[in-house]
């Protein structure tokens, strides 16, 4: 695939609305009764910004906890996801993330030897989660879940399912889903303190890996990550899944882009993606390769640090 950061990018005026009424559209799923959705919606990603952008700044979400399961509405109009070019830390962060390492969890594959690959899954917890988490189960493959914190109060049975199946990594997504580096400092510090701060109430999981939505990220993000003890993760193999809704169209994209060390982006959220999950297992441990976390494929993660593979 081409490098992401090359792709065309849309005005800042069309980004930062499309942020800014993603953000409010999962604060008001989150509080809203469930109803059955006929699609699962893309969460849409947005290119990073260019030229100075208005803050956005958003209420915090208080949201009921009900055990229904809640997914976006399918009229949100998805954009390009492209990953943001990954960079060092910055000071502020390795200021951070140097008082603390994140080790391997326990029984950890050791991926100096072997040939891993981490498979993940981001904006749930949703309708397929718990489909898909019995897929992995059955097949000794294990993988991270990347969760909103919208998402888990609106599903915290399939929050704690995750954080409970064995060989499985729940992770931060943010609280609401915004493009985090055009927000301010105080919603910045709801978004990544504040869903670090959710997933451990519902779940009493402690979190150690953080993904920024649609991979938008600068030092204040790095920075604020390495606070709440956390390693940025993005990707090297994009599957387009939000895009192509096509089952075939995403186990031929891991096919064609993964490779040993791989972190790989997908979205449980959409049935397809989950449809294509049994073929990409059978492909890839196939060929030799473990499933494993992203904190077991880099061995360990630091605080505050961008992670594209191992």
């Amino acid at each position: 695939m081409s490098d992401p950061t090359s792709q065309s990018r849309p005005s800042g005026r069309l980004r930062l609305r499309t942020a800014a009424a993603f953000a409010a559209v999962l604060l008001t799923v989150a509080c809203a009764p469930h109803t059955e959705s006929s699609a699962p919606a893309p969460q849409s990603a947005v290119p990073q910004a260019t030229t100075a952008a208005p803050v956005v700044e958003a209420s915090p979400s208080v949201a009921p906890t009900v055990e229904a399961t809640v997914e976006p509405p399918s009229d949100i109009k998805a954009m390009p996801l492209r990953e943001f070019v990954a960079g060092t830390p910055s000071p502020s962060a390795a200021a951070e993330s140097g008082r603390r390492v994140n080790p391997p969890p326990p029984g950890a594959a050791d991926c100096s030897r072997m040939k891993c690959i981490a498979l993940t899954f981001d904006d749930g917890p949703g309708p397929h989660t718990e489909r898909l988490l019995g897929m992995l189960s059955s097949k000794d493959a294990r993988a991270t879940f990347f969760v909103t914190g919208a998402m888990v109060r609106a599903n915290p049975g399939v929050a704690r399912r995750i954080a409970n199946t064995p060989g499985m990594e729940i992770a931060n997504h943010s609280s609401t889903h915004p493009q985090l580096n055009r927000v301010g400092a105080a919603q910045l510090r709801r978004e990544i303190v504040g869903n670090h701060a959710t997933i451990r109430e519902v779940t009493g999981k402690e979190v150690t890996v953080f993904r920024p939505p649609y991979g938008a990220r600068n030092s204040a993000v790095d920075a604020m990550a390495a606070e709440a003890g956390e390693a940025v993760i993005l990707w090297d193999v994009d599957t387009d899944d939000w895009r192509t809704r096509s089952a075939s169209a995403t186990r031929k994209a891991v096919a064609d882009q993964a490779r040993s060390g791989s972190i790989v982006l997908m979205h449980d959220i959409h049935g397809s993606t989950v449809d294509a999950v049994p073929g990409i297992i059978s492909d890839l441990q196939g060929q030799g390769y473990v499933l494993v976390t992203v904190s077991e494929i880099l061995g360990g993660s630091t605080p505050g640090r961008v992670y594209t593979r191992r």
